[in-house]
């Protein structure tokens, strides 16, 4: 899984920015859809991705 910072507008046209984990692109178009959201802007942040990582 990967996560998504996007920038996108609610029904009212309200900018609303956020983050999202999400398989893909795709996917993660999909959920914010889902939500009511229409996607402006969406980008893999490659700096924060999911998975087995341990903290020392």
């Amino acid at each position: 899984m990967a996560i998504y910072s996007y920038v996108a507008f609610n029904k009212k046209g309200k900018e609303e920015k956020g983050i999202i984990d999400a398989a893909s692109l795709q996917a993660a178009r999909s959920k914010l859809k889902n939500k009511g959201l229409y996607v402006r802007n969406i980008s893999e942040d490659s700096e924060k991705k999911t998975g087995n990582s341990f903290l020392f």
